[in-house]
């Protein structure tokens, strides 16, 4: 994966993930880690900082791979829009909730105090 590694084990796993949508969570999860996709975005828009687009592109070939061996260039430009969408989705839910984890944080500081 374009210099990306991953270890053997952890890629097994994986392979039972048969929906791509599904298995570009499952690599963005172990490639980012939650920490970083929780802080970061896909396009780096509105003022966040932008996933590594190596990790991004190596994710995309490896899902392309799996999934997209039989689909014309368009099918896969579809599909990988989707899969784009996906981790683009859980980086703003995680966002959300480290905001409000955040919040209730302030909170509980400030009702201890």
């Amino acid at each position: 994966m374009l210099g990306v590694t991953l270890p053997m084990d952890e890629y097994r796993c994986l392979q039972s993930v048969n929906q791509p949508n599904k298995f570009t969570l499952a690599l963005a999860e172990k490639l980012y880690g939650m920490e970083q996709l929780s802080t970061a975005t896909v396009t780096g828009k509105d003022a966040t900082k932008k996933l590594d687009p190596q990790i991004t592109l190596a994710i995309k070939n490896e899902v392309l791979r799996v999934f997209g061996s039989h689909l014309s260039g368009e099918e896969k430009a579809k599909m990988w829009n989707s899969c784009s969408a996906s981790i683009a989705g859980k980086c703003k839910n995680l966002r959300y909730a480290r905001k409000k984890a955040l919040e209730l944080q302030g909170t509980l500081s400030n009702i201890n105090a």
